[in-house]
């Protein structure tokens, strides 16, 4: 079982079953990296988002950074969150609230940085920030839990 972690722009690996730090990506991000996740189903592909607006994939199973680094995806702005939609899709939330959402397979963005705060409020829906998403695998969607900052004081 592997592990993984991130210091500023580097992403960390470890081996549960060895001693030590196996590899080190230190040159894949040029800033922060905000998470790091493992796919849901390829035990050895793991996923790393960064303030530099990049999402890199890397085979763990190899411990040198270029040959490991199998592919970018280019967010275009400071990525806070990612996660996966069953085995075939990625999406990613920025910290200016925008979701995209990448096929895995063919490496395109089926999904172009929807602004959340813009769509619900055609609907007459306050949005202030998105919390996260969730993927509804039965219905093939995505659900996006939003959030508002509103204070409605009560005085008696």
């Amino acid at each position: 079982m592997k592990l993984a972690g991130a210091g500023s722009s580097s992403v960390h690996v470890w081996d549960l079953a060895a001693p030590g730090v196996v590899t080190s990506y230190l040159d894949s991000h040029t800033e922060d990296v905000t998470q790091v996740r493992f796919h849901a189903t390829h035990a050895d592909l793991l996923y790393s988002a960064s303030v530099d607006g990049l999402v890199c994939q890397f085979d763990t199973s190899v411990a040198d950074e270029d040959d490991a680094l199998l592919t970018v995806l280019p967010i275009e702005d400071s990525v806070r969150n990612i996660g996966f939609i069953g085995g075939s899709h990625l999406y990613a939330i920025t910290h200016t609230e925008l979701v995209s959402v990448f096929n895995l397979e063919t490496e395109q963005r089926v999904v172009d940085r929807c602004n959340v705060r813009q769509a619900y409020a055609a609907n007459g829906i306050e949005v202030d920030f998105v919390v996260d998403c969730q993927a509804d695998a039965e219905a093939g969607r995505l659900l996006v839990l939003t959030g508002t900052s509103t204070y409605v004081s009560h005085t008696s």
